[in-house]
């Protein structure tokens, strides 16, 4: 029998039309006011002005409706309509302003429906978290505590998770959707995030957090000194019957060819590495007989702006051998920085940082800031040979992205940058600061997306080349790489990957969902083709497809071929 759903049926809604924060058309609201951060209701919206009275002011708006926990055919709709966010003291990098969209826990909630602050609570409940400094992007993060939560904590944020970056100058729309067993969060009708409720023991069963129901809280906050104004104009709740969810469409199969070089494709997060690094540390300039230099040709490249090419030399003293960042996690990193432009050229930076972990360097010598020596701002004379902090030595723009990249010592302390198109720049080092990277020294090569935008895009390398050194490296790819020579330091090791023409010709590629399918191909399209089975093996996940580098290995046929998705 087909299931009806019944209308959406609106339970709780505040309009903040009236100028009382307490008082809405169900039962009202409980107010509470921790810390001096007081609101105000006009004109259609609550707003948390800037006149707190202590470092962690915050207050909150909680429905004293009580909601039970929807049932298994139920899905309640909760969405926070709140306005711009201003940090009233643009530069200061430290004090915040913050929102917390809740689904209180009853079993949390103080005195008769009550409300508590958040992060006080042992148990608490599910929420959106927004922390918002002048100095940063304004990101909505999935939260919760439960009763495994130690007191005076924080929320913790969903594992494998991370946060939608939202505007903070608009309007923002959002919405959590919670059911018996999950809740999804959308972001201006986007979905973002979503999770098992039974990673955080939450839900209705004798024990868990929402057995005896939920609120509905709005909390306003500053922490470490920040100002600033926040507000909501609208909080609505519906309950409607969920609908079994129709089943999904078949997927769809595509085949292309695969540019020859070394493909490095982004997948997770925006600033994940996809490098291959030299085997063993060997690669040092310091102390070499003649100039030393580290190239690396780009054959493709996304025309999304800020995709960015990477070259790290990094000493071997200390090194986490296992991380794929060494310019943020190692105290000693030099690097150049390519990036694109939206009209097609480039530039690159050479820049460097001087024992500062887990950072780009120290504050006031990051790697953007100029280093004070050889390379010098427009209308500033030529300085000295550097500070020894750190910060760009040398910078050369580029009309192309496309083509040879390189890095030449030409001595220890004087690097000569060169750029596709002939362009050149020069910069110098302290003499101390070329010995950081005396002794074992790996190289590294590959990219870093830069932003959500440029997750799935990839470049692709046709030649990576250190010359000047005992053991040089000249590498084409057009045969299966030395794994004594280079090796991969990657993210996702499985999207970086070597495209050999006579190997690997095409990529394959499908929609997901594809469970249940088998991938099949045969050599022809007779009246009675044989379809044989091609592992789904070696796949990655790409902007919503899987993709495969086929092997002409694996083929019964390798010039001849078709492909299909079949679900017995």
């Amino acid at each position: 029998m087909a299931i009806v759903p019944l209308r959406a049926a609106i339970v709780y809604e505040d309009n903040f039309d009236d100028g009382d924060p307490a008082t809405n058309g169900y039962a009202g609201n409980f107010i509470q006011d921790i810390g001096g951060n007081p609101m105000t209701e006009a004109e259609g919206q609550v707003t948390w002005g800037i006149e707190g009275g202590w470092n962690w002011g915050g207050s909150n708006i909680q429905s004293l409706d009580e909601f039970a926990f929807p049932s298994d055919d139920q899905k309640y709709t909760i969405e926070w309509t709140i306005g711009p966010m201003t940090v009233a003291t643009p530069g200061e990098a430290w004090g915040d302003i913050r929102m917390q969209l809740i689904l209180m826990s009853k079993n949390s909630a103080q005195g008769g429906g009550g409300s508590a602050e958040f992060w006080t609570l042992t148990a608490g409940g599910l929420g959106v978290d927004l922390v918002y400094k002048s100095d940063t992007n304004l990101f909505a993060n999935f939260v919760a505590k439960n009763d495994k939560s130690p007191a005076s904590s924080n929320p913790v944020g969903v594992p494998g998770q991370t946060g939608h970056q939202i505007d903070p100058t608009q309007e923002n729309i959002l919405t959590i959707e919670l059911t018996s067993t999950e809740a999804s969060l959308y972001v201006n009708g986007a979905l973002s995030q979503t999770v098992a409720l039974f990673q955080w023991d939450l839900g209705a069963g004798p024990g868990e957090e929402y057995e005896n129901g939920f609120f509905i809280s709005t909390r306003g906050a500053r922490a470490n000194g920040g100002r600033g104004t926040m507000s909501v104009s609208q909080v609505l709740v519906d309950l409607s019957t969920a609908l079994p969810p129709p089943p999904p469409p078949a997927p769809t199969i595509a085949i292309e060819p695969a540019t020859p070089g070394l493909r490095l494709l982004s997948t997770n997060g925006q600033y994940d590495r996809q490098t291959v690094r030299t085997t063993v540390p060997e690669y040092s300039w310091v102390g070499a007989a003649g100039p030393v230099t580290y190239a690396v040709t780009i054959s493709e490249y996304p025309a999304n702006p800020e995709y960015q090419t990477v070259i790290y030399l990094a000493p071997a003293e200390s090194l986490n051998i296992g991380a794929s960042s060494p310019d943020w996690s190692e105290p000693i990193c030099a690097l150049a920085y390519i990036n694109n432009t939206a009209a097609g050229g480039g530039n690159m930076r050479f820049t460097y940082k001087n024992h500062q972990r887990d950072s780009n360097g120290l504050p006031g010598h990051d790697y953007w800031t100029i280093d004070n020596g050889s390379f010098y701002a427009a209308g500033e004379g030529p300085g000295a040979d550097g500070t020894g902090k750190g910060g760009t030595v040398a910078f050369v723009n580029s009309t192309t992205i496309l083509g040879t990249w390189s890095i030449t010592f030409t001595d220890d302390t004087t690097v000569l940058l060169t750029a596709p198109d002939g362009q050149t720049a020069t910069g110098t080092l302290l003499p101390e600061t070329a010995a950081l990277f005396a002794g074992p020294l790996y190289a590294y090569f590959g990219t870093v997306p830069q932003s959500m935008a440029n997750i799935g895009l990839g470049a692709t390398f046709s030649n990576i080349t250190i010359s000047g050194v005992p053991s040089p490296i000249s590498e084409n790819f057009t045969t299966l790489v030395d794994p004594s020579i280079l090796e991969k330091s990657a993210s996702n090791g499985a999207a970086v990957l070597q495209v050999i023409p006579s190997e690997t010709p095409f990529w394959l590629h499908w929609t997901v969902p594809d469970s249940g399918y088998k991938l099949q191909h045969s050599a022809t399209l007779t009246a009675t083709p044989i379809w044989q089975d091609l592992g789904m093996t070696d796949t990655f996940l790409l902007a919503g497809e899987k993709w495969k580098l086929l092997n002409t290995k694996e083929l019964a046929n390798p010039r001849v071929g078709f492909y299909r998705l079949l679900k017995p």
